[in-house]
């Protein structure tokens, strides 16, 4: 798919002239003395100094060596193309890497997805600071109640230290990607592709973990993740993106999405995870409803039918699966006591101070993401974060295409009290998405979507959908 982006340049036209002048961000860049001398080539001449000293610097180690050859394609395509289709690219990119959470620098918190989060969003910062800045007051009064109450349970916690830089990773693992996508508002088609981006590198990290095989021990598969359990929350919210893909992109392409899905499918299924299991199936329930479709309704049923007579065998052939699992077999005994032990443990910390909080230097454990922030935080601080999760599903029940994006966070809110992944990106990189789409209650004069005439056209593009 080709990487559009619209938002480095824009075309204007006086009243009535019909003339239309490109304002391009693609101009290269020129310093005054150098540039009278040698005109717009200067910069070209600086690249290729640059690249010879990425060169030089390149041959000393074999890691500088990498990263060399890293900086100078990133200097070539500053070069040959303007800021914001590299900038876009990147993103793109960082959405494929987002479910890769294993590509890390050594033992590091930083992934593969963070560093190219970071210079796409540097490199699209011209842009950014040109944008208007619209972000939903409910979003910023759930953030300011949560970094309050952080703060406040931070300086009375036993390690203060270990707290705030917990609420820092917060704050930047969570809340960063919706602030910025809410800023840089990209188009329609542009997040398209991001979901699709997302959605292939979930596919990746399944194929990744079929060719690796299951962890030894345990016979659930961890895909491109460190977790079985990440595996599977990140194929479910893969999953929930289907509908949107499928209602945006030409039909003679939706076949690849909806292979995709099954994939993805099949992906909760191998990860073992019971719970994302449960709640691909209750998406899959709830879905007509929502949408009000009689065909979905028929295409669930034909679903339900087909599990259930397939049933018996998959419990037989795999243990570790996620079906079966979710019938006590493999290691969901083990998994069940475990879980039981470090509810109760954060519960009674929890108690111990209800209104102002722990402090994030304890009661992570719980796989329970609510009692997570209510042990950390207290209620008050709860209901920030509640808020802002509220923020991003409220789209559900909205008209248009667009409240489609928000069925991840409805997967992500209701697997909630049963996981302990609080901020990683490969949960919130999706989550910003319904951000960037739907900052803004369409109109009742856009909610209805009209047919088109005549056969679609067949290429890889978004179809022509309200927002």
């Amino acid at each position: 798919m080709p990487l559009e982006a619209s938002a480095s340049s824009r075309s204007t036209s006086g009243p009535g002239d019909g003339r239309k002048v490109r304002l391009s961000m693609a101009r290269p860049l020129s310093i005054t003395l150098p540039g009278r001398v040698l005109g717009e080539s200067w910069t070209y001449l600086l690249a290729l100094v640059v690249l010879a000293g990425l060169t030089f610097v390149g041959t000393r180690a074999p890691l500088l060596g990498a990263v060399t050859v890293f900086l100078a394609a990133l200097l070539v395509l500053l070069v040959c193309f303007d800021l914001a289709r590299v900038g876009t690219g990147a993103i793109t990119l960082a959405m494929f890497l987002a479910p890769l959470n294993d590509l890390r620098l050594g033992a590091s918190y930083v992934t593969g997805s963070d560093i190219m989060f970071v210079i796409g969003i540097a490199i699209l910062a011209p842009t950014l600071l040109r944008n208007k800045v619209s972000i939903p007051p409910l979003f910023l009064l759930g953030l300011g109640i949560l970094f309050t109450m952080g703060v406040v349970a931070s300086v009375a916690s036993a390690i203060p230290v270990v707290s705030i830089n917990q609420v820092a990773r917060l704050l930047v693992g969570a809340f960063m990607l919706p602030i910025f996508f809410m800023i840089w508002r990209p188009q329609i088609k542009i997040t398209v592709r991001l979901a699709a981006a997302y959605v292939f590198g979930c596919v990746f990290s399944v194929g990744w973990g079929l060719l690796s095989g299951p962890v030894a021990g345990d016979a659930r598969y961890v895909g491109f993740t460190y977790h079985p359990n990440y595996l599977g929350l990140e194929c479910l919210l893969a999953a929930a993106l289907t509908p949107y893909l499928v209602a945006k992109i030409s039909p003679g392409y939706r076949w690849i999405f909806w292979f995709a899905a099954i994939i993805n499918a099949y992906g909760v299924y191998i990860s073992g995870s019971r719970a994302a299991l449960l709640v691909l199936g209750m998406l899959v329930v709830i879905y007509p409803f929502v949408e009000g479709s009689i065909r979905a309704v028929g295409a669930v049923m034909l679903g339900v039918a087909g599990v259930l007579a397939f049933s018996g065998r998959l419990l037989q052939e795999d243990g570790n699966s996620a079906l079966g699992r979710l019938f006590g077999n493999g290691s969901a005994s083990g998994s069940d006591i475990e879980r039981q032990n470090v509810l109760a443990e954060a519960w009674k910390l929890f108690l111990e101070h209800p209104f102002l909080g722990n402090g994030f230097d304890g009661g992570l454990g719980s796989h329970n993401i609510y009692l997570q922030v209510a042990t950390a935080v207290g209620i008050f601080g709860l209901l920030g974060y509640l808020l802002v999760l509220w923020t991003a599903l409220r789209p559900l029940f909205w008209q248009g295409i667009n409240h489609r994006l928000a069925y991840p966070v409805l997967a992500y809110g209701t697997i909630g009290p049963l996981t302990n992944t609080l901020w990683d990106r490969l949960i919130w990189s999706v989550i910003a998405l319904t951000f960037a789409a739907n900052l803004d209650r369409p109109p009742p004069s856009n909610d209805v979507t009209p047919t088109p005439a005549g056969r679609p056209r067949r290429s890889l593009t978004t179809t022509r959908t309200s927002a």
